[in-house]
């Protein structure tokens, strides 16, 4: 890739009824479905559909209840994730990429110190 070009691929695996939290985009997404279906405020997506999406929409896509569904995602950034659910998940992750820059950080140290 080159250095120019930024991106977000995921390869996104649903069980069946599974919600994936509300979020918006920082850019368009295209999403490609792989295997089962998946449905959203924009429409109901089965095996080779692919919904386009741009960064004013915000969605939550849930898998198809019988049969779950397998996903190619690819986006211009990550998701905006919203919700109580996107704010755990958000803390979660800037933790882990903390986590990378200083394998020995633990939880109860993550945080910077603060100057009194």
């Amino acid at each position: 890739m080159s250095p120019r070009v930024s991106g977000d691929l995921r390869l996104v695996k649903l069980a069946p009824g599974c919600k994936l939290p509300v979020h918006g985009h920082g850019g368009s997404e295209l999403t490609l479905v792989l295997d089962g279906a998946v449905a959203d405020r924009t429409g109901r997506y089965h095996v080779g559909d692919l919904q386009e999406l741009d960064e004013e929409i915000e969605h939550q896509p849930v898998a198809d209840k019988a049969l779950g569904c397998t996903c190619l995602v690819a986006a211009e950034r990550a998701p905006r994730l919203k919700g109580f659910r996107g704010l755990v998940l958000r803390l979660l992750s800037r933790w882990k990429h903390r986590r990378k820059d200083n394998p020995r950080q633990t939880w109860q140290n993550a945080a910077p110190a603060r100057e009194d």
